[in-house]
């Protein structure tokens, strides 16, 4: 009989892949080649999410790693979207990606395609890589540079085509710590000096999904990478994967070294960025808590649905909101609400409170208190030595903040 797997084993199964019941000490690289890589439009993301799972990380690690081209920022990757990858798997994903996942969403997904109806994309493409062939150029100016060739086209979609449908890497300065600047891209193949992989099969990209975020559904798969029509692979993998069912009868497929642990096993509190691959990448967010955080996200109107800064709290996972309990009686409730500028939008001063399994709350997304500073819980006895952040409000407010500054600020990061 085929074993069924609780909430909560998938949630420390999904934990434990990810490195976040315990730091480990591994090399940044290779933890990143075991996350399938990490979804980084956010520059500074993939820093704290290697720190929270790391504990020997540091930030000139990753820098290192862009400089020397051994890691890249590369453009159109799983989901279309901007991803922090080692060199050999932005070279080995591109090829599996470029039909089913980018060429799909340039066509159906975007805007772009529409407004370029009627016009030879391969002669774009063609001029796009001349371009891009003498020197790293940002979109604005790639757009200028197309215009003036087809110039009864939109521009932004003339360089939108070459963003999705040439393989592109973000150059340094940008996507470093201590320093940064506008995005300009490159050709994947020329910024490393190594032409891309042939092999198209999707078989080993669904291997590694599984591993560091199984056990999981057809549908999970499909959330993660975009790719259509995966339940042959699965039924192909089949033979060597374990199945399971969850709670709702729905089959998972796992790989056989895959951790399951005591679904007891306590979990720390752990600071993930926005964007954190965790807390997006399954069809059923339930196994880690993140479905309310997910609506809360869609009714608050945040960019791309998404939340600023969480954290998973024991079993669950908060998000910093500028929405509170609005009872004056409410003990959260501060003397009143003061509100100031931040580039055209507001943030508000209304003290926050911390939601967790231990603390029902009507609003169970509010929290304050971030990751204790050595990154573990205090020990018994001793005070919890908690950083404090300000409360984020507005609806776009936290883009104008700097989003990692508690991070920075922790004794163990430099």
């Amino acid at each position: 009989m085929t074993r069924v797997l609780s909430r909560r084993e998938l949630n420390r199964a999904l934990l434990a892949r990810q490195h976040l019941l315990e730091r480990v000490s591994m090399p940044a690289l290779d933890l990143m080649e075991h996350l399938a890589g990490m979804q980084a439009q956010a520059p500074r993301a993939p820093y704290v999410a290697l720190w929270s799972r790391s504990a020997g990380f540091r930030a000139a690690e990753l820098e290192a790693l862009i400089e020397a081209r051994t890691a890249v920022r590369a453009a159109g990757m799983l989901r279309t979207t901007i991803h922090l990858l080692s060199a050999a798997d932005a070279l080995a994903m591109r090829p599996v990606l470029q039909r089913g996942v980018v060429e799909r969403g340039f066509r159906s997904g975007s805007p772009f395609a529409r407004n370029l109806v009627g016009l030879r994309i391969d002669e774009v493409i063609a001029v796009g890589r001349q371009l891009l062939m003498e020197r790293p150029r940002s979109t604005a100016e790639m757009g200028r540079l197309l215009g003036e060739r087809w110039p009864d086209r939109d521009a932004v979609s003339l360089a939108m085509a070459v963003r999705y449908l040439v393989p592109l890497v973000q150059v340094p300065p940008r996507g470093l710590w201590s320093r940064s600047a506008p995005p300009k891209f490159a050709i994947l193949e020329d910024w490393l000096g190594r032409p891309l992989a042939i092999d198209t099969a999707p078989d080993s990209l669904v291997l590694r999904y599984l591993a560091a975020f199984g056990p999981a559904t057809v549908a999970d798969v499909a959330t993660w990478s975009w790719l259509t029509d995966l339940r042959p692979v699965l039924e192909r993998l089949r033979p060597g994967l374990r199945v399971f069912h969850d709670e709702h009868g729905r089959e998972l497929f796992d790989v056989p070294e895959g951790l399951l642990p005591d679904p007891e096993s306590p979990a720390p509190p752990r600071l993930l960025p926005e964007f954190d691959n965790v807390l997006l990448l399954h069809k059923d967010r339930a196994h880690h808590g993140a479905r309310a955080q997910s609506t809360l996200a869609r009714r608050r109107r945040w960019p791309n649905g998404h939340v600023p800064r969480r954290r998973v709290h024991r079993r669950y996972v908060a998000a910093h909101t500028n929405r509170g309990p609005r009872d004056a009686g409410d003990p959260a409730v501060g003397a009143g609400r003061s509100r100031r500028p931040i580039n055209g939008r507001y943030r508000s001063t209304q003290p926050a409170r911390v939601a967790g399994p231990s603390r029902p709350s009507r609003y169970p997304l509010r929290a304050r208190r971030l990751t204790p500073v050595d990154g573990e819980e205090a020990s018994s006895g001793s005070a919890p030595r908690w950083r404090r952040d300000q409360a984020v409000g507005g609806l776009y407010a936290f883009r104008a903040i700097a989003a990692f500054s508690t991070i920075a600020a922790c004794s163990s990061w430099s």
